[in-house]
């Protein structure tokens, strides 16, 4: 009898564990939203793929913290995408200034003098 009240029990416990991995952090959009954000108001996006998740979507991250969910097909989302993903590249690749290196030297008190 405990026997089969113990497997009972994790067969409960896999099951809402499943449950509960399906629906976790790795789906966060169970549908798509028709809400079309404007690009000031994104902070940035990660995509949803088809498999555990039931929805292929495109996940954008707003300035005030919130999530909305797109579909990657549309046309605003695609220039979004691209747009954002610009920025990106272009901030990831700047260049430093010549400030930044230039060099210094002690004088005999011990003052930085700038070369």
């Amino acid at each position: 009898m405990r026997a089969a009240l113990f497997c009972l029990a994790v067969v409960m416990l896999a099951g809402s564990t499943c449950q509960a991995y399906r629906t976790g952090s790795q789906c966060s959009c169970p549908k798509i939203s028709e809400t079309i954000l404007p690009l000031s108001k994104i902070r940035g996006y990660y995509e949803q793929k088809l498999g555990l998740c039931h929805v292929a979507a495109v996940v954008f991250k707003t300035v005030k913290g919130k999530v909305v969910c797109s579909d990657p097909k549309k046309p605003w989302v695609e220039r979004a995408k691209k747009i954002l993903d610009a920025k990106k590249n272009k901030s990831t690749t700047a260049v430093p200034t010549r400030a930044a290196f230039r060099s210094t030297r002690l004088n005999t008190a011990g003052q930085q003098i700038n070369t």
